[in-house]
């Protein structure tokens, strides 16, 4: 039925459209459904020796038997289709998300293991996964995923949950980011094609909004407001794969589907065995075991030593610019400090050289910037001092300039040309005369010659 009804999915297009066809048939009587068991996975227990063992017998309950009073690795099987309700073969999200926060409040759970093998699901299974990891998380519990077969669409949104992923084989497949809608609409006056009868669709008046995306598909082939839905939801996919997944290129986030060997170091971390993976959960979760350290360990150190992995926390939080320059999420340490496996210390290093040719780079244009800044000041300088100059001398034309009209007007004729008035009358003119305050003006002398005397009379 959730097959049926769910339009909105995060799933392989194929393996979408032949669900619902074979549901079809199945509600019309042409198949019989055979119900698989539900796998919902195991608890795995860390022995003193730094083995696992699979704890999968029946515990008379519904649960399995493992020794939770013993450190244990909660796994969890992510394969088929994601339903929100689940069905006869596989549960749906809201049964995996209550499994999983029951597990990981068990005194003895470490961590969970992520088995994914599947095509997508539904858009609305999503929630319920990341309540689930964001409740292990803030016990300070790892998440780890391990991919055998494929990881499409709302599996790879899932695996990004995760903090590490890795693969089985290299050709197992990765990606298909994105959603898309698939329904089928009926419409007043259809006919069903079972009963031969026909659909009859009425409604009130007011409610006009009333299933609006699925009358404008069927009555008008308007998909607008489907396509409006579809592209919030798929850009918080999109956003939140890159925020996990920070090495993610746009080539990856549209779609297509890649082996999981080229995805190394974006999308998964590498090859793994279900050894190797219990280990490094181990290792996530701040275990001393003979697997992780090579050496033995005593069913004393098997114990869950969480503050580990609260002090990884707290690291993250005081040294937030490291973690993001080597692009990691946590970093082994005890209480005798981090350490640097071979891996983190080259991502150091080539980062360490990228900053350093960067530092290079932005120094030599600094100094570059600064020599420019110096010549364009020292042309600008020059250029002040050029209109300085030229200032200097329009002023000397414009004081000469008055001068001289001052002159021409003093005691002019009316005439034009009549220049300036006599300074003497005939006899006498050049017998002495009285004048008190002002210079007298000396005909038998140039112009310049009377200005520089009138100039160091006026100065006496």
């Amino acid at each position: 039925l959730e097959i049926q009804t769910t339009q909105k999915w995060l799933i392989d297009y194929d393996f979408g459209l032949r669900a619902m066809r074979l549901v079809n048939a199945m509600l019309n009587g042409h198949l019989i459904q055979n119900a698989d068991d539900k796998v919902y996975g195991y608890y795995c227990n860390v022995l003193p020796n730094g083995e696992f063992a699979a704890r999968t017998e029946d515990d008379g309950e519904g649960g399995y038997a493992a020794d939770v009073n013993e450190p244990f690795i909660d796994v969890l099987m992510l394969e088929g289709p994601i339903t929100r309700d689940g069905g006869a073969c596989t549960y749906g999200s809201r049964q995996l998300r209550d499994m999983m926060m029951e597990a990981a409040d068990t005194e003895g759970c470490i961590g969970h293991l992520w088995l994914i093998n599947g095509p997508g699901g539904v858009s609305n299974a999503i929630p319920d996964l990341q309540q689930a990891v964001d409740y292990a998380r803030a016990k300070g519990q790892p998440i780890v995923g391990r991919i055998d077969g494929i990881c499409a669409s709302a599996h790879c949104w899932a695996a990004a949950m995760c903090d590490e992923v890795y693969y089985n084989n290299p050709t197992d497949q990765i990606g298909s980011i994105g959603i898309y809608w698939a329904g089928i609409t009926s419409k007043d006056g259809d006919t069903d094609p079972q009963t031969g009868g026909t659909w009859h669709i009425v409604y009130d008046p007011e409610s006009y909004d009333k299933n609006r995306f699925v009358r404008d598909l069927a009555d008008n082939n308007d998909d607008k407001l489907i396509v409006e839905e579809l592209k919030k939801d798929g850009e918080i996919f999109r956003n939140y794969i890159k925020e996990r997944r920070p090495n993610v290129k746009d080539e990856h986030l549209h779609g297509k589907m890649f082996d999981v060997k080229d995805m190394e170091g974006i999308l998964v971390v590498g090859q793994a065995t279900m050894q190797e993976t219990f280990n490094r959960i181990v290792e996530l979760a701040g275990q001393q075991t003979k697997a992780s350290k090579g050496k033995s360990a005593s069913a004393s150190a098997q114990t869950t030593n969480m503050s580990n992995i609260n002090s990884n926390v707290s690291m993250k939080e005081k040294f937030p610019k490291v973690f993001a320059l080597l692009g990691v999420e946590e970093m082994e340490c005890n209480e005798e400090g981090s350490f640097f496996n071979a891996g983190l210390l080259q991502t150091l290093e080539e980062q360490i050289s990228a900053l350093q040719s960067t530092n290079a780079e932005a120094k030599a244009l600094a100094e570059q910037l600064t020599t420019e800044k110096a010549a364009m000041a020292e042309e600008h300088q020059k250029a002040i001092e050029a209109k300085d100059a030229e200032i200097t001398e329009k002023d000397q034309q414009i004081q000469d300039l008055t001068a001289q009209v001052d002159e021409l007007q003093k005691g002019a004729g009316a005439e034009p040309q009549a220049g300036a008035q006599p300074q003497s009358n005939g006899e006498g003119a050049q017998e002495a005369s009285i004048s008190v305050g002002r210079y007298v003006y000396n005909n038998a002398l140039s112009y310049e010659e009377n200005m520089r005397l009138k100039d160091e009379f006026e100065k006496k």
